[in-house]
């Protein structure tokens, strides 16, 4: 058989060209609009072209173009992970969507300025973070803030894990911190080894609290969570791990709560109330301490009907009652 080796070259090429192009499809994408410009702009990124689920994202702290929305009712933006540069934010406008992690493999995003989910300051801008695939999302300084009404959720069939840490040297604290901060509905599988925190503030009267929710699937770690000024922490799911639990700091007349409506027995955090109401619904056990100080506001533990058990510093964690019993 004769071989045409012009006919070869020319395929071999070809496909380079080919494969060339697969690759090129995944990029890093660079912001590069003004302040406020849209996600959905090819004009705004270098190179050229909307962000896609392959693609890791970058929105730098450049003079005039720091800050990067997604605008209302716009539910296609999607990226494989996402760098926010300290004093960059990218702002989830009302009834928007960003689907992190879209390319369905584990990979991570480094939070350093300000991931806005729902605008904050507008009690009514809800948007949704939709969690792909496992994720860790780090930070030194940053914040995932998530407004009242709005949701970090997972795809339907799928159980994605969100990990929060912080990258800072040094113990978690107010010179070292990676948070999610105020309020929404947190349904995504969570590992807490940074903070969160419910800290919004009262929608105008206390039968109108703005809480954030720990909800559909468990949540662990060894960070923090804590209700802080006039924000409440509503627990309708497992929790486990060593987090330390923390309320502080009352604000505008109302002092924070941590609502515990989920049986709670797998923990080995400290308990450190220094201002507000820590209710159960149902049975709360750790290995951990009760650090009780009293304030201008009442420190206080409810619970709502007898054979619901608050316990502090069992010796092990099978010494807490059984869920259920």
């Amino acid at each position: 058989m004769k071989i045409d080796f012009r006919t070869l070259i020319l395929l071999g090429c070809s496909l380079l060209v080919l494969f060339g192009a697969a690759v090129a499809e995944a990029q890093d994408k660079t912001f590069i609009g003004e302040d406020f410009d849209p996600w959905n702009v090819g004009a705004s990124w270098n190179p050229p072209g909307e962000p896609g689920p392959d693609d890791d994202v970058l929105i730098p702290n450049n003079v005039g173009n720091r800050y990067c929305v997604i605008p209302e009712d716009y539910t296609d933006a999607a990226c494989k992970s996402l760098t926010i540069e300290a004093g960059a934010k990218l702002i989830l406008e009302d009834g928007s969507q960003l689907t992190l992690g879209a390319n369905d493999a584990p990979n991570s995003s480094n939070i350093e300025g300000l991931l806005e989910v729902g605008e904050e300051g507008d009690p009514l801008s809800a948007a949704t973070l939709t969690i792909g695939d496992d994720h860790t999302m780090y930070g030194d300084g940053g914040v995932l803030f998530v407004n009242k009404l709005s949701t970090v959720d997972y795809p339907d069939g799928e159980d994605p894990t969100l990990t929060l840490t912080h990258n800072c040297q040094g113990e978690l604290g107010p010179t070292c911190s990676f948070m999610m901060r105020g309020g929404g509905n947190i349904e995504v599988g969570l590992v807490n080894n940074a903070i969160v925190r419910a800290d919004l503030p009262w929608a105008g009267d206390p039968e109108n609290p703005c809480p954030m929710y720990l909800q559909d699937q468990p949540k662990s770690g060894s960070g923090s969570w804590r209700a802080k000024g006039a924000g409440q922490l509503i627990v309708e799911t497992s929790v486990t791990g060593s987090a330390h639990w923390r309320l502080s700091n009352p604000a505008d007349g109302h002092a924070p709560e941590i609502h515990v409506d989920s049986c709670l027995n797998g923990l080995s955090g400290d308990v450190d109330i220094r201002a507000g109401l820590f209710r159960l619904t149902e049975t709360f056990c750790t290995t951990g301490n009760l650090t009780w100080v009293s304030t201008d506001y009442d420190s206080t533990i409810s619970w709502t009907s007898s054979g619901i058990y608050a316990l502090f510093g069992v010796d092990t964690a099978s010494s807490c009652p059984s869920c259920g019993n």
